[in-house]
């Protein structure tokens, strides 16, 4: 983590920070730190964010956190989870396709199958 530390603030940055900043320098924190927050609303804010303003590699990782959410979102967060992913679908359709043909080995057969039915959801209203 340390090299990802802006010199004097403290606060990790990316990409998304550097250009939405009016001045760079004014230590702003970046919200990429906040990507895996363990609390999955700040961290689909931070998603949210990245797909707006970040650059093509970050906008995966995004879209990655947000399909990981999926696998124990309520109703209401898979949602909006799902909601976003249609709406920067350009920069989230290859995440998504992804997970789609290589599920993750890590996921159990509740949380794959939450994780796909959203995606199909996402898919069709794409």
């Amino acid at each position: 983590m340390k090299a990802n530390r802006a010199q004097g603030d403290g606060g990790a940055r990316c990409g998304c920070c550097a250009k939405s900043a009016p001045n760079a320098a004014t230590g702003q924190r970046c919200v990429r730190g906040l990507l895996y927050d363990t609390d999955a609303r700040v961290t689909v804010q931070a998603c949210k964010i990245c797909l707006e303003k970040a650059s093509a590699g970050e906008r995966r990782e995004a879209a990655s956190a947000l399909i990981a959410l999926l696998a124990h979102a309520d109703w209401i967060l898979r949602e909006d989870i799902e909601r976003t992913l249609v709406d920067h679908f350009s920069s989230t359709r290859e995440a998504i396709e992804q997970h789609l043909n290589v599920p993750s080995p890590f996921e159990d057969r509740e949380a794959s199958g939450n994780i796909n039915a959203s995606l199909r959801n996402v898919l069709a209203q794409a």
